[in-house]
Order: structure tokens, then sequence, then C-alpha cells
């Protein structure tokens, strides 16, 4: 796995926060499953 470093501002931190499905699960858990959801659009 790569790590990078994004910038987000408050407000998308707070959109990505309430996207959470459980407060423990991680970003890179959050981004999966919207780009996951994408896809399959």
């Amino acid at each position: 796995m790569v790590t990078v470093a994004i910038k987000v501002t408050k407000k998308q931190k707070k959109q990505l926060d309430k996207m959470k499905e459980h407060p423990r699960e991680t970003y890179v858990d959050v981004i999966e499953r919207l780009m996951k959801n994408a896809n399959s659009v």
C-alpha cells in the first residue's frame, strides 16, 4: 500500500465523517466504498 496525503476542507471532512458506518471506520474504507458505489452506477 502507498500512503499519500490529500487536502480536504473542513466541510469535506465533516461530510466524510457523516459517511462513516461506524466511528472507528477509516477514511480509506469510506473512500473505497464511495469508489465502489460510483463504479457500480
